[in-house]
């Protein structure tokens, strides 16, 4: 396929198509994009989406992620075969037939209506504009920057949302005191207003509860309060949900025990969903440096969970983009300002305390 062919099938429109990735740190793509974002607590990550009828890569990147941004400079590095053939192996696609070069064009795939196969084409020093507009039988290779944010719950437990303000939830024998320093301070909150199901993200698509439980200490004797599970579900999960719990209770898939063995893998794909739960070695969550057991579950569109297992408690780090439509919850609205995480401020807009007929825990018994 010449260059001057595809100026030809340049004034039409696109495939119906929209398919997206995200580079694994075991290709060599993975090193294009994994930066540190500039405030604590944040990531840029790249993902790579192919392009659907009349859409240019920016409106590609934020359909897969409001906020995020398409990179060309990124796209040009996509400059051979193998690169292309890598992306595709991650997305379990098969749209490229055969490949050659973009004669400066790529990376994109045409779909020849005559002999039904998809022509891909790598870059060649440089590559379509952000905002070109896909034509028929073409689909663009969009590469995008995604803004991550993570929260973390850990110990008696402290929350930490994303937009970097820490809240504490312990006894205090009070009413709630609240008093916040975004930098160094915590918010106490009284675990009597605690015990229970709370959501930690609640979305249009993603839902993450957990379940609070007040244990007696192993060695104080005294009463605490930790969190005992973590549970996922919403249109993320394709409607089935996700329970971790401590080292005496299982994890379970729709109520069903998975991942019993010490080292052992769980996945599944659907239509609109897919995840990849791991259970062995896995990050501390209070220190990503360090390796420490725990599960470690990857979602779609860049949600992904490390759930560190204790006896009576887990401590959970939720690393995610903001969500379309926004988001509410304990880990926070997650607007970039700190401040309004305040459990009274959040407690004023959203009500955090999950209802019966919401629990993602239904039916599953914590001693």
């Amino acid at each position: 396929m010449s260059k001057s062919l595809f100026a030809t099938y340049l004034v039409a429109s696109v495939v119906d198509v929209s398919l997206a990735l995200q580079v694994q740190p075991q290709t060599p793509l993975a090193n294009l994009r994994n930066d540190q974002g500039g405030r604590s607590g944040r990531t840029t990550e790249l993902e790579w989406v192919w392009t659907e009828v009349g859409e240019t890569c920016d409106d590609a990147c934020n359909n897969k992620c409001p906020g995020a941004e398409c990179s060309e400079l990124d796209r040009v590095e996509i400059d051979t075969c193998d690169k292309i053939t890598d992306l595709e192996a991650e997305m379990g696609t098969s749209l490229c037939g055969d490949c050659t070069t973009g004669a400066g064009w790529g990376p994109y795939v045409y779909h020849d209506p005559n002999d039904g196969v998809g022509y891909c084409y790598h870059s060649d020093t440089v590559t379509q504009s952000c905002t070109d507009t896909t034509p028929e039988d073409y689909q663009f290779l969009c590469a995008c920057e995604v803004t991550l944010g993570t929260c973390t719950i850990a110990g008696d437990p402290h929350i930490n949302v994303f937009d970097d303000a820490q809240i504490s939830l312990r006894k205090t024998g009070m009413e709630h005191e609240m008093a916040l320093n975004i930098v160094e301070g915590t918010q106490a909150v009284s675990s009597d207003d605690s015990v229970g199901d709370r959501w930690l993200v609640k979305s249009e698509r993603v839902s993450i509860q957990a379940r609070f439980q007040n244990v007696t200490n192993d060695y104080s004797h005294d009463i605490q309060l930790f969190t005992r599970a973590i549970g996922l579900g919403g249109d993320i999960l394709g409607g089935n949900v996700l329970v971790v719990g401590s080292l005496d209770d299982p994890i379970t898939w729709n109520g069903h025990p998975i991942l019993k063995d010490q080292e052992s893998d769980f996945a599944m794909k659907g239509n609109s969903f897919s995840i990849e739960a791991t259970r062995g070695i896995a990050k501390l969550v209070e220190d990503p440096t360090q390796e420490n057991l725990g599960v470690t579950i990857k979602l779609s569109s860049s949600v992904s969970l490390i759930v560190n297992r204790l006896h009576h408690s887990i401590n959970a780090a939720i690393t995610m983009p903001h969500q379309n439509g926004g988001q509410d919850g304990m880990c926070g609205n997650f607007n970039g300002v700190g401040s309004d995480d305040a459990y009274e401020m959040m407690n004023d807009r959203f009500n955090p305390v999950v209802s019966s007929d919401e629990s993602l825990f239904a039916g599953l018994s914590f001693q």
